[in-house]
């Protein structure tokens, strides 16, 4: 699946036999959709230089974050910028496609640990002093050409792309298809992927009026199914009355909702 981290809904789905190696499935995938800013965001543990190289040559975008032991990650960092994420100040500095970051209140957190085991003598100051140029730093390897604080945002916005995969195995129950035909498997995948385009078009405005954590997208889609159009023999159309919880509701999604 692709997810836009641009407008933040679901753009393209496809599905793959099990026996397709999971490296190859992209380069498929992008052969099928022809979009030169699709990418990948991947965990810290699936770096390897076989994938880099692999993503290289399939011209796919890319942002991967570097082990903390990786050698690709510079002992002693110049910082010589800094942004601004969630609130928290981040130092940042690009040495060609490494991106290196350091945030001073993780730097704090990972200080003030290793520090209780040496007090308690479970470490020596020894080890401290080897740790304490990459406390609170971790480094990202990426093909784009972008301040390093857009690289940090892009990075972060996986846990946007996860949040479909849970929304897909949790309220859409995807891993429950029991279907065994392609056909029939590939057409399940194509109602799941409007259906998760129609709970992010949901969620987006929830975000854009500030109602997270007020109402939830479960809420909305059944307070919506409340209103019911009525199509009278002549052609007419029309909504029947609906309670004034649905009429505010529904303002919010006027531009989604054909109230002609």
């Amino acid at each position: 699946m692709a997810f836009s981290v641009k407008s933040w809904i679901p753009v393209a789905v496809d599905v793959f036999y099990g026996s397709v190696k999971d490296i190859k499935s992209p380069g498929y995938f992008m052969d099928r959709f022809h979009d030169g800013n699709i990418g990948f965001i991947m965990d810290r543990g699936l770096f390897s230089e076989t994938i880099i190289r692999d993503l290289r040559k399939m011209r796919m975008h890319y942002i991967v974050p570097l082990r903390r032991n990786s050698t690709l990650v510079p002992y002693n960092v110049k910082f010589d910028s800094a942004f601004m994420y969630n609130g928290r100040p981040i130092q940042s500095s690009r040495l060609g496609y490494i991106y290196v970051f350091q945030d001073p209140l993780m730097r704090a957190e990972e200080e003030s640990s290793i520090l209780r085991d040496v007090a308690s003598s479970v470490k020596d100051m020894e080890y401290f002093h080897d740790k304490k140029n990459l406390l609170g730093v971790f480094a990202i390897i990426s093909d784009l050409d972008r301040n390093p604080s857009e690289i940090c945002e892009q990075y972060k916005s996986r846990e946007e792309v996860e949040q479909v995969f849970d929304t897909m195995k949790g309220d859409l129950e995807s891993d429950r298809s029991y279907l065994r035909d392609n056909e029939k498997v590939k057409g399940f995948f194509f109602i799941m992927f409007l259906a998760l385009r129609i709970r992010f078009h949901i969620l987006k405005v929830l975000k854009e009026h500030d109602l997270l954590g007020k109402m939830s997208v479960n809420e909305i889609i059944f307070e919506l199914s409340k209103m019911e159009r009525i199509v009278e023999k002549k052609g007419t159309e029309y909504f029947a009355a609906v309670p004034k919880k649905v009429e505010r509701i529904a303002e919010l999604f006027k531009d989604m909702i054909p109230m002609g």
